[in-house]
């Protein structure tokens, strides 16, 4: 089995390699101890939040897609 980033596998679907990738940014940053960073941390927040979302709809999506065909296909029968 792979894991993606520090934690041991994933319980939400979309969530990407790419996603983790960020957490795991967002996590050192904010455990860096300068503030030249702390500019920086607000962006990467940001930038998580909106691939999360992206990711969560894209799924949903192709799931409705794929429920539609299921009960075009059993109507059809």
């Amino acid at each position: 089995m792979i894991f993606l980033g520090k934690r041991e596998g994933k319980k939400k679907p979309w969530v990407t390699k790419e996603i983790i990738d960020l957490c795991d940014r967002r996590i050192d940053l904010m455990q860096e101890k300068y503030t030249s960073h702390e500019s920086r941390i607000p962006e990467t927040w940001g930038k998580v939040r909106m691939k999360m979302k992206e990711a969560k709809k894209e799924l949903i999506d192709v799931a409705s897609i794929n429920i539609d065909k299921e009960s075009a296909a059993f109507l059809n029968r």
